[in-house]
């Protein structure tokens, strides 16, 4: 099953060792305290983030690094067990780090402090892209990171965190080198909010070559697959947005879809651009599924109803087809 997913997003590249390291990689070891394999709590201005160090960490050999947002309502810790980008069976050698969103202003009145949501929350008021920039300077003076392989991933809000804030961010788009949605809440304040919800996306990566994979359930009703109007903001067409990124990498013109693999027949794989560019923009539909994390094994989204599939070794075998070198992209 594994080999068929790998094989729908086509070859994957022979990557050379070209690694830019990061600051951390001139340290003697890991923070005191620290060991590969284990997990730690810190902060940048009183936010917090979890790390993940991987059991393959070593000095002198730079790790890639991923950023993963939680869903609204939901913790990194959530996140962590949702993902599973700690799981070995997916990863041994990126770093992972999951940043915590914010409480609504209202939480001291309705016990919800516990709560944390990200600014694509019509609710919430909060500088993620400067939290982020400050997560990414304090990982990289503290660990030996592989600059041209930062990716970000997400899931519901996270995945808006990642698909239309980080990725639409001049800078943090040059510094990130690919991104992956999951059920993204790509919330847009539009005059007219209306079927079938195609308007203009507000984008300026100030880069025409911006890797993005999303994935999304058919049967979501959150985010729902073909847009809405929701809390007083209009989400777009799914496959409308994910046209845009096309547009904006000069590939909408060049699209194939098929079956995921020849045992996932409720999902399926839209890949934009051909030659070398072909899955540059890469959409995943899984008919049968809700607001989920695709899986195959039962987690906090699907109760049981599992995926026909697992998005983490896809989204992971993405980012290691795009690193940010491959595509010209500046170091941050």
């Amino acid at each position: 099953m594994r080999t068929l997913q790998f094989l729908a997003l086509g070859a994957i590249s022979s990557l050379a060792a070209a690694w830019t390291p990061s600051p951390g990689c001139q340290l003697q070891g890991l923070p005191e305290g620290q060991t590969p394999g284990s997990f730690h709590n810190a902060t940048v201005d009183g936010r917090r983030y979890l790390v993940f160090v991987p059991p393959e960490y070593a000095i002198g050999n730079p790790a890639p690094l991923v950023l993963s947002y939680h869903g609204g309502s939901r913790s990194p810790e959530n996140q962590r067990d949702l993902d599973l980008l700690t799981d070995p069976d997916f990863n041994t050698h990126r770093m992972v780090v999951y940043p915590e969103g914010t409480p609504r202003p209202t939480c001291e009145s309705d016990n919800t402090c516990y709560k944390r949501y990200w600014s694509v929350d019509p609710g919430i008021d909060a500088d993620d892209k400067s939290f982020t920039r400050d997560i990414l300077t304090a990982m990289k003076e503290t660990y030996c990171i592989d600059t041209d392989a930062v990716h970000a991933t997400g899931k519901s809000q996270g995945g808006g965190i990642v698909g239309s804030t980080l990725a639409c961010d001049a800078d943090l788009a040059h510094t990130f080198a690919a991104f992956a949605p999951v059920s993204g809440s790509f919330y847009t304040d539009v005059d007219v909010c209306e079927p079938p919800y195609e308007f203009e996306i507000p984008c300026d990566p100030h880069r025409h070559d911006v890797p993005m994979l999303e994935f999304h359930g058919g049967q979501d009703t959150t985010v729902a697959y073909s847009g809405a109007s929701r809390r007083g903001v209009c989400l777009p067409n799914i496959p409308y947005w994910v046209e845009q990124w096309a547009v904006n990498d000069g590939i909408s013109h060049e699209v194939e879809t098929t079956p995921l693999a020849a045992d996932t027949p409720n999902t399926y794989i839209t890949r934009y651009g051909r030659g070398r560019k072909k899955g540059l923009v890469t959409h995943v539909l899984a008919e049968n599924i809700a607001h989920d994390w695709p899986s195959t094994r039962t987690n906090s989204d699907n109760e049981g109803a599992v995926a026909e599939f697992d998005a983490t070794p896809l989204i992971l075998h993405f980012f290691d087809e795009h690193p940010l070198k491959k595509h010209g992209g500046c170091h941050g």
